[in-house]
């Protein structure tokens, strides 16, 4: 792969990035902080892949690909809570029941 194809990549994906951060503003799915932390991190990546893209662009091509790839299924929702994962840590029975009072074993706990 050229440098000038994989610069046209890295492009084509950063303006994708931009456009995908404007559709979710749009729908309402994001505030507008998040819109301005979305696009200024695009634009940061473009220009880091640019860079790179002038020393290994056999490698940035397709890296620019999979971010496009991995920004369309974030911005459809395709997976699910992979991305965003839970909301809330889990806890276990043993944490649960000393932060309720009593110990694993039934009894009062001592601390």
């Amino acid at each position: 792969m050229s440098k000038a194809t994989a610069s046209t990549i890295v492009l084509v994906t950063g303006a994708a990035l931009i456009v995908y951060a404007l559709l979710d503003a749009r729908n309402g799915n994001a505030t507008s902080e998040q819109t301005y932390k979305r696009i200024y991190s695009s634009f940061l990546a473009t220009v880091g892949l640019g860079v790179f893209a002038d020393f290994v662009p056999q490698l940035v091509g397709p890296f620019s690909i999979l971010v496009l790839l991995a920004a369309w299924a974030n911005h459809k929702g395709v997976l699910g809570g992979i991305i965003g994962g839970a909301s809330t840590p889990a806890v276990s029975g043993a944490a649960a029941a000393h932060a309720g009072g009593t110990n694993p074993q039934g009894g009062p706990s001592r601390g």
